[in-house]
């Protein structure tokens, strides 16, 4: 009983290690629905009428994949511009492009 107790145990282990991978900007189109984390580079912060786009992969229209924030201002989010950074929330596919909806400053992080 113990045995199979422990067999579950780290069964279950590495399937949370499975699905706690960073994606890199361009895995990301693949896991759309999943909640995870991309990491990369901020290839280019830019400020529409009513969000603000981080990009990575290159720049707009030419990105692989956005983090986009509706409600954070520029001034906070252009500090990650040139950075390598670490975006968490749900993949979403907008327009043929993989994105991540920032609505707080702690779904970024710098690793």
């Amino acid at each position: 009983m113990k045995l199979s107790l422990v067999s579950l145990a780290l069964s279950l282990l590495a399937l949370a290690s499975v699905h706690a991978a960073d994606l890199t900007p361009a895995e990301a189109k693949n896991h759309v629905g999943e909640t995870a984390t991309v990491k990369g580079t901020v290839d280019q912060i830019s400020k529409g009428p009513k969000a603000v786009f981080l990009n990575f992969g290159g720049k707009y229209p030419n990105h692989v994949f956005s983090a986009v924030s509706f409600t954070l201002p520029f001034a906070m989010l252009s500090k990650f511009d040139g950075k390598s950074v670490a975006v968490t929330g749900l993949i979403k596919d907008v327009e043929g492009k993989p994105e991540i909806v920032v609505t707080t400053l702690t779904q970024i992080t710098v690793p």
